[in-house]
């Protein structure tokens, strides 16, 4: 085999592989955001949702006079069935 093939094999399996390499990074790196993103957004449902649970334990606590005047403390529509029940549960052990 002559010398000047075996550069050129050299050369094109550098290639082949560097390629695979960029590639295998550039997939990792975009999954690896892809994951950071999902948590960031799914740590803030969460946090929604315990932000609503407290107004609503402070608004179901509160006689119906301090209700009536706080009327501003809203659960989000997003977690009204959840605190309802919360809600429902809370009035059938009193």
């Amino acid at each position: 085999m002559d010398v000047a093939y075996v550069s050129a094999m050299a050369a094109l399996v550098r290639s082949v592989v560097g390629g695979l390499t960029s590639s295998g990074t550039s997939w990792l790196s975009q999954r690896a955001r892809a994951r950071a993103g999902q948590m960031a957004h799914e740590m803030e449902l969460r946090e929604d949702l315990f932000r609503d649970f407290i107004i609503f334990q402070g608004v179901r606590r509160c006689s119906p006079e301090q209700r009536a005047a706080d009327s501003g403390t809203r659960v989000s529509p997003r977690h009204e069935p959840a605190a309802r029940e919360i809600y429902d549960r809370g009035e059938q052990h009193r």
